[in-house]
């Protein structure tokens, strides 16, 4: 779908976006490898960081071989001069984010964000490739945006009812004991279409590391299956943007779609 007929907004309130491929653990991806790839990439993205390993199911007995595999290994980030972009690598992912660190950087947008995933995604695979460090054999694609969502004087709960219209709190008068929540907490999931994954909604209280303050931390993230080859990669991408985003506007309201400055 052309993101000229999706939502849009001049203040979307989107701090982050992960673009992900999980593959098959790359064996001969070892800690040496890491450094020559960031020697290769250091021009654009002269900062780094280790991290631990993201896990995809670690309830997932079949994993267990794998997990053994990669968890010598830590997650490997590099980062660009400005903070803004990072790629995150481990011997089962790539993971390509745009980040928001100023309160005036401008979210760039999903096709921005994509197309500098798919040059460094791309770079990668080809030092996989050449460097004889196995044969990348996708297994599954993630897409997640976070949005914070605050207002001065206003608590936790109160941007809930103000902003956010698929939860709906109970009404005062129909308890008698309770008084108005402290915070809630959710995790709601829909089916994408064609059987191609599931989207996850998942509201908390999160504080900003940056200025200490308390905001409403909207979670879209689309999971699907990968083919082993990445020959549906970009069907999915289309299809995981229009559910974040279609589905963003349609769980919030009018009056945040005004805040924000909706423009289509």
């Amino acid at each position: 779908m052309a993101a000229s007929t999706l939502p849009d907004f001049k203040k979307p309130p989107v701090v982050e976006v992960a673009i992900s491929v999980y593959f098959k653990p790359l064996i001969g991806m070892k800690t040496v490898r890491f450094g020559e790839f960031w020697l290769a990439n250091r021009k654009e993205y002269p900062k780094f960081e280790d991290s631990v390993p993201l896990i995809e199911n670690v309830n997932d007995i079949s994993q267990l071989g794998d997990l053994a595999q990669i968890s010598s290994l830590k997650r490997v980030f590099l980062i660009t001069e400005d903070d803004r972009y990072l790629m995150q690598i481990q011997q089962n992912a790539f993971v390509h984010n745009w980040r928001k660190v100023r309160d005036s950087d401008e979210y760039p947008h999903f096709e921005k964000a994509c197309d500098k995933f798919r040059v460094q995604f791309a770079t990668f695979n080809q030092f996989v490739i050449g460097n004889n460090n196995g044969t990348l054999s996708a297994t599954r694609y993630e897409v997640t945006y976070v949005n914070h969502l605050f207002e001065d004087a206003v608590p936790y709960v109160g941007l809930l009812d103000k902003w956010v219209s698929i939860v709906c709190l109970q009404p005062k008068n129909k308890r008698s004991l309770l008084p108005e929540p402290r915070t809630v907490n959710s995790d709601i999931w829909f089916d994408l279409p064609r059987d191609s994954g599931s989207l996850r909604v998942s509201m908390k209280e999160v504080t900003r590391a940056v200025d200490k303050r308390n905001v409403l931390q909207i979670e879209m993230t689309a999971t699907g299956k990968a083919n082993p080859d990445l020959s549906n990669l970009d069907e999915w991408l289309n299809v995981a943007h229009e559910w974040i985003v279609k589905g963003f506007t349609e769980i919030t309201t009018d009056e945040a779609h005004k805040k924000w400055e909706r423009t289509a």
